[in-house]
């Protein structure tokens, strides 16, 4: 693509085509950079991979997490990259400052997708899980829906949460008391 070809995001700063009207990465509308709407628009996925719950492979994952533990899957890997038994831990990117025991997505290419140094928390919440976007750069959306900066919301079992634009999926194993 010719470099004056395509238009650029103004919240992800990233590429896109010339007739595009919202950025294929972000979801952004490109009428924020005219002056016209600041309100994001509901895309329709465009992601044909197997994923997950389209694979029935839930059942297969849980066994493999230990008892009131969860596993971190990025959507494109077949293994978890991080299995936690903690109640309470952040994700994000390592940096001076960030406490101990986060849990650290630059490795996985963490800065190129648009995760934050401390972007989410997982606290335990009864017999399962909430998540909470702690006022990330590039938003969380959790099964599609994007929260809100520091409202907790419950985080459902082999949800697809996208941090940025990197997909992960989160599989916890509660042993029942």
């Amino acid at each position: 693509m010719p470099h004056n070809d395509g238009k650029f995001c103004p919240s992800c700063k990233l590429r896109n085509d010339i007739d595009a009207t919202a950025c294929i990465y972000c979801g952004v509308p490109f009428e924020i950079a005219s002056g016209g709407s600041t309100t994001t628009t509901q895309m329709p996925a465009v992601n044909s991979r197997p994923t997950v719950e389209n694979d029935g492979l839930i059942d297969q994952f849980v066994r493999e997490i230990p008892d009131n533990g969860m596993a971190i899957y990025r959507a494109d890997f077949m293994y978890p990259f991080a299995v936690r038994e903690d109640r309470d831990f952040v994700i994000g990117r390592k940096a001076e400052g960030v406490p101990d025991g986060l849990v650290d997505l630059a490795p996985l290419e963490g800065y190129i997708m648009g995760v934050s140094k401390q972007h989410i928390r997982i606290q335990g919440a009864g017999n399962g899980y909430q998540i909470t976007d702690l006022g990330s750069t590039n938003g969380t959306w959790v099964n599609g829906i994007r929260l809100t900066s520091n409202q907790p919301v419950v985080l459902p079992n082999a949800a697809r949460v996208r941090l940025g634009r990197m997909e992960l999926y989160f599989i916890y194993r509660l042993k029942n008391s």
